[in-house]
């Protein structure tokens, strides 16, 4: 296949389907519905969350879990005998766990994308030494929470953006955190957004993460423009 693809995690589908942005993140991020893969267990998970047999996503009312389930419904799953780099998975398995699978499947599909709220899984790839090879293999093809975060205030408006979060916010730090302030006590619109991808692009290095503000993030230039 020559197109691009983009996979959304589980934390991310959930989040943004329960804000009811979900179409609207894939747009901005410059993807079409057909090319959106959601991960194969994804409606059992939510379906057992549902029942009450599942402590994962209880952060979300059942009405937000119901509606990303709904969502399910429109989306591909990674098929089971999707291409991985076997050694990649093994290398990364006891440093970032359940998510290794995903970047093995990156390392293995260069027009994959994934896009994952997990920054502390992409620290460990950014950031472990004997993962060298993972991380060059899928620089520039990570799309953090944070960037989807600042491309919607961008294009939207901070109020409006933090209005679509505002029965999920308790659900996600990241978001909590960057709407915790009215629109009115910021210096500029974008201020929270942006000071929490800026400090991700710090840690992981410019060029990790596919960072649709800046225009050169593939080619490892994280430079977003100033605010004021």
């Amino acid at each position: 296949m020559s197109s691009r693809l983009l996979l959304v995690d589980n934390d991310v589908f959930v989040l943004l389907a329960a804000a009811r942005c979900l179409d609207r993140a894939i747009a901005l991020l410059g993807f079409q519905q057909g090319h959106v893969l959601r991960l194969d267990a994804l409606p059992h998970m939510l379906r057992k969350s549902i029942a009450g047999r599942s402590t994962k996503f209880n952060r979300f009312t059942t009405e937000q879990r119901e509606e990303a389930l709904c969502q399910t419904e429109r989306f591909a799953p990674l098929p089971k005998d999707s291409p991985k780099n076997e050694q990649a998975e093994r290398d990364l398995t006891p440093e970032i766990q359940f998510d290794a699978e995903l970047y093995a499947t990156l390392a293995a599909q260069p027009l994959t994308f994934l896009h994952s709220g997990d920054s502390t899984a992409m620290k460990r790839v950014a950031g472990v030494t004997g993962l060298l090879h993972v991380k060059t293999a899928v620089a520039g093809r990570i799309i953090a929470l944070e960037s989807i975060l600042y491309l919607l205030v961008q294009n939207d408006g901070y109020s409006p953006t933090a209005e679509c979060f505002r029965e999920s916010m308790a659900a996600n730090e990241t978001v909590k955190w960057a709407f915790r302030a009215p629109e009115q006590d910021l210096m500029h619109p974008l201020e929270s957004v942006q000071s929490y991808l800026q400090s991700l692009c710090r840690v992981v290095k410019p060029g990790f993460i596919f960072c649709p503000p800046c225009p050169n993030s593939n080619q490892g230039e994280c430079t977003l423009p100033p605010v004021n």
